[in-house]
């Protein structure tokens, strides 16, 4: 195939036309012969820049007959990147973006994910118990589920809520503040008997526990470089998936054995151990509160035990005075998460995730019923099936971190071949032996790796479907069930990680937002499996289910294609915005010196 002579014509930015300086390779020695220059034909994506992305002006000398030459060829040549090259400088770039040491980084990520536990938890555990619910308050099955659908409410509401406060209250005391409502809500169902008291508590319970994924992807975000940001968030997202898979069966064997009160005393200490962790141990990473971790935080931010915190570093400015910590006043923001939302990239990403969530949704609802009705199987053994589900969740998260952090070198090292401009600051495409640090077109290296997954996903969900219809053995729906979980978490884990890539200032409020979207999706198709299964049968209904991933996939491919158009319109609108407000500042400040004078005068 030969190589298009515009790509190298010309650069990518989405600023003002600048050059960047010349950088002198150095040439590989002889310990980097293991990590031979491959052939760009390998790195090149199937989608190359747009002509909107590219600089009019050339700045690289190319012979006239270069488009006849192969790439194989054009990579051959001694300025090629070798993959050594682009790891240090992705290892310099995640060294220097966090003041805290690596273990300190893992040690809070690792405290901060045990949060996410609590939200699948509370959910899941609770829906073996709803007959002995029902049958303890005395209501019917129709008003029981009003505690299930007061609880979905408030999880798809209450990360937009916190979001709006959470950029003024910073991670830790966002933290402690939700734990506290959370464990408090816990108390009461493990004591009450009043039907009109659980449903109001499953709320507030869903108030206190839904933001921790949004808040813990944050964290992530304030600690781990983008180049290594995918695997991590991978791990964090499959908390989630494990425990929406194991939570029956551990809910089952307590309201079983134990009573449905204790359900909730179970979560209770579970919430109260987090919390005391956080207290104790985990110090304040939000960015705009103490920048990469060396700025002192607020008293109240820090740990009881220093053993996470990082050293503060005390900094003067111009005038010689000592920087201070941030001191924020609460600020209100209900709007933030929906602000974000009319972005085009993110919406086409919170989108396509969501509907991809709705379908796996549905399909754990409807497991419980259908393997009841067609094989016969008890409480405690539809429990144990989910456990596939838990296993593939898991097998997911492992692998589709390990193949983001691959694309990103992959793509990393096309990049720095191809001279291609990072759309930030000039800082931020630093180079190491001739590396840049960080990706310009992300959303190509987060998105490349999911078009097997994608179609593996839409034919097992038509295959788990039909599976059941025609009475198959109960091992191929498990063994689908599997491939369920692994496949969505993979799509889900992907397309966290590239949001919280595209809003790095702001991932609470964007991954709220996806939060927001995928409870809202959720919700209505969980409300309508069993009538459509009803209608047209288990295969039927996972075949039109199917038919939604392949419809919203043309989502995926156009944050693909025209992502980075649109993250660059973005960011400058936002830079123009910025200056124009301190434009509008610096004249109010005229005007207020103006005033002043001629008052003194």
């Amino acid at each position: 195939m030969a190589l298009p002579t515009e790509l190298l014509r010309r650069r990518t930015s989405c600023g003002p036309s600048k050059t960047l300086p010349t950088t002198t390779r150095p040439a590989p020695t002889s310990h980097t012969s293991s990590f031979s220059a491959r052939p760009s034909s390998t790195l090149t994506p199937p989608i190359l820049p747009d002509k909107a992305f590219t600089k009019p002006e050339s700045t690289i000398s190319v012979p006239p007959d270069l488009e006849s030459q192969s790439r194989t060829s054009t990579s051959s040549t001694s300025s090629s990147t070798t993959l050594e090259e682009v790891q240090e400088a992705m290892a310099a770039a995640a060294l220097t973006y966090s003041a805290f040491t690596p273990f300190q980084r893992i040690s809070i990520i690792i405290i901060c994910s045990l949060s996410a536990l609590i939200s699948p938890l509370s959910a899941t555990l609770y829906v073996p118990a709803l007959p002995a619910v029902a049958e303890s308050l005395g209501v019917s099955f129709s008003k029981v589920n009003l505690t299930i659908t007061s609880y979905l409410i408030l999880q798809g509401l209450s990360p937009s809520i916190w979001a709006s406060v959470g950029e003024s209250l910073g991670r830790k005391l966002l933290y402690v503040t939700l734990l506290t409502v959370y464990i408090g809500a816990c108390i009461g169902l493990a004591i009450t008997n009043e039907y009109g008291v659980v449903v109001g508590l499953r709320a507030l319970q869903a108030l206190g526990s839904a933001p921790a994924v949004a808040l813990g992807a944050g964290v992530i975000s304030d600690l781990i470089h983008v180049s290594e940001r995918g695997k991590y968030t991978s791990n964090f997202m499959a908390l989630a998936g494990i425990g929406t898979a194991f939570g029956p069966v551990l809910g089952g064997v307590l309201a079983q054995y134990a009573g449905w009160h204790s359900i909730f005393i179970f979560l209770a200490s579970l919430g109260g151990f987090v919390c005391i962790m956080i207290f104790v141990f985990v110090p304040e990473t939000q960015r705009s509160h103490v920048g990469d971790g060396s700025l002192p935080s607020r008293k109240i931010t820090q740990p009881l035990v220093p053993w996470l915190k990082c050293k503060a570093v005390k900094r003067v400015d111009e005038d010689g005075n000592r920087v201070e910590p941030m001191q924020k006043g609460l600020h209100l923001d209900l709007m933030g998460p929906i602000r974000v939302l009319r972005e085009k990239d993110m919406i086409c990403c919170v989108l396509y995730a969501g509907f991809c969530f709705m379908v796996w949704q549905m399909q754990m609802v409807s497991t419980s019923s259908q393997y009841s009705q067609k094989y016969g199987l008890g409480e405690m053994q539809i429990g144990l099936t989910y456990i596939a589900t838990g296993v593939g969740s898991l097998f997911g998260s492992i692998v589709t971190g390990r193949i983001l952090q691959h694309d990103y070198e992959k793509q990393l090292v096309w990049e720095t071949d191809h001279d291609i401009v990072n759309s930030k600051d000039d800082d931020s495409i630093l180079h190491v032996q001739g590396a840049k640090k960080e990706v310009e077109y992300i959303e190509r290296a987060r998105i490349w790796s999911l078009r097997y997954p994608t179609a593996l996903y839409i034919l097992t969900v038509i295959g788990f479907g039909w599976s059941i219809e025609y009475n198959a053995h109960i091992a191929v729906p498990i063994c689908l069930s599997f491939l369920f979980g692994a496949l969505n978490t993979s799509i889900l884990a992907a397309f966290s990680t590239l949001i919280i890539d595209l809003f790095e200032t702001s991932s609470f409020a964007a991954t709220a937002s996806l939060n927001l979207s995928r409870c809202i999706l959720s919700a209505a198709g969980t409300s309508a499996v069993e009538p459509l299964i009803k209608s047209v049968g288990m295969g039927w209904c996972f075949t039109i289910m199917a038919g939604f991933i392949i419809c919203s996939t043309p989502l995926a491919l156009a944050e693909y294609r025209y992502g980075s158009k649109w993250r660059c319109q973005r960011i400058a609108r936002e830079k123009a915005a910025a200056r124009q407000r301190g434009e509008l500042r610096s004249a109010d400040m005229a005007e207020v010196e103006k005033r002043a004078g001629g008052t003194t005068s």
